[in-house]
């Protein structure tokens, strides 16, 4: 008759070596110690061997003990290493990989699909635009956010938004009573800027080659540099509602390069998890 040792007995076997007591073991265990002791009685009995000599006030593993000791730890080494593997794997298939050019659609793409699709992961990482295209053909990333349509028959694209810059100053500028402002009279003012807006850093430093560009790293000490100096600052529709109440006006920049359409793309032949996330924005 076939033999079944169950991992519950040799987590009890394990217990037992540790604590030197079958109570100690149960209450390591959290189960009664009738449980513990059944448990080690099946098992010797599957096994075809005692295991433990019993003294007054201890349980000590005899040698078959010992050598069922190891092959129970190598198991149970084993079960978890199979049960971390498959929780990776697990992720792996609730993680959609994305690659942006800017903040601001991966924090749309984040909320929609969380809402729509609970228990998927965005992985997210900013790249140049150039880059994004090799990572998407070379399957690096899953979903690629650009500013500009892919036109390959192997790739599908999804618009998703625009996103148009203004400028924040201190209410008693002089541009701060203008409908608008465009990049020549931003020239050569001071800007406080936050690290990790992806492209739009490019087109400031483009845009503003007279301008002292002082960037921050944190969201949190831009908002305090904000909130206590004259510098200007830029802000957009979508960053906005991130952004705390402060006592400076925003005027909208209207000029070439102020504005961006983004598009999301992924390979033809991608998985149901990475198309159903570009379906959200169909109309």
């Amino acid at each position: 008759m076939e033999k079944n040792v169950e991992l519950e007995q040799l987590r009890q076997l394990v217990a037992i070596a540790q604590t030197s007591t079958m109570s100690k073991a149960a209450e390591a265990l959290h189960v009664s110690q009738p449980s513990i002791s059944r448990g080690m009685h099946a098992l010797e009995t599957e096994l075809g061997q005692e295991l433990f000599t019993h003294t007054r006030n201890r349980v000590t593993l005899n040698d078959a003990g010992t050598i069922a000791l190891d092959g129970a730890r190598k198991v149970l080494a084993d079960v978890d290493v199979m049960r971390g593997n498959l929780d990776e794997h697990a992720k792996r298939m609730r993680t959609i990989r994305l690659g942006t050019v800017a903040p601001a659609p991966m924090w749309l793409l984040t909320q929609r699909t969380v809402t729509a699709y609970p228990g998927t992961v965005l992985s997210t990482e900013y790249m140049a635009e150039q880059d994004l295209e090799r990572a998407l053909l070379d399957r690096s990333v899953d979903v690629a956010v650009l500013i500009r349509p892919l036109g390959l028959p192997s790739i599908r694209t999804q618009q998703l938004m625009t996103e148009s810059l203004s400028v924040e100053m201190p209410p008693d500028c002089n541009l701060a009573g203008r409908d608008h402002v465009t990049w020549d009279d931003l020239n050569g003012l001071p800007f406080l800027v936050l690290e990790s807006i992806g492209f739009w850093m490019d087109v400031v430093r483009e845009k503003l080659p007279d301008s002292q560009v002082i960037v921050q790293q944190d969201p949190q000490v831009l908002d305090q540099l904000i909130g206590s100096s004259d510098l200007f600052n830029f802000v957009t529709e979508a960053s906005q509602a991130i952004h705390p109440e402060r006592n400076r006006a925003r005027v909208p920049i209207w000029d070439t390069g102020a504005s961006a359409t983004y598009f999301a793309a992924c390979l033809s032949d991608s998985s149901e998890q990475v198309t159903r996330v570009l379906d959200l924005f169909k109309e």
